[in-house]
């Protein structure tokens, strides 16, 4: 994890009361990049560069085969790609 995605998501945890998971983004599945709106995408990502991210994605778990463990996207399509668009490796999620 990068200084930047250090600093974004302690700015999320000062701003929200809320029980999080931090999660590898390559284990979230779900989204597909051809589905998003160009224009939602580039202003969010804008937004999370400056602000940080406001609102935790919501995934779904699954446990694969061998006890592996995955999560599918629920809410937070735009989020999960800026943030993968932008490099971040760990995301804040909310386990439904």
């Amino acid at each position: 994890m990068n200084i930047k995605e250090k600093e974004n998501l302690i700015k999320f945890i000062e701003r929200n009361n809320l029980p999080v998971s931090f999660v590898r983004i390559n284990q979230i599945h779900g989204w597909d990049e051809r589905d998003a709106i160009p224009e939602k995408l580039a202003e969010l990502k804008k937004s999370i560069e400056r602000e940080g991210l406001k609102e935790p994605l919501d995934v779904s778990i699954e446990m694969n085969d061998g006890n592996n463990i995955s999560f599918t996207g629920q809410n937070g399509k735009h989020r999960y790609l800026a943030m993968k668009q932008l490099g971040y490796t760990i995301v804040p999620c909310k386990i439904m």
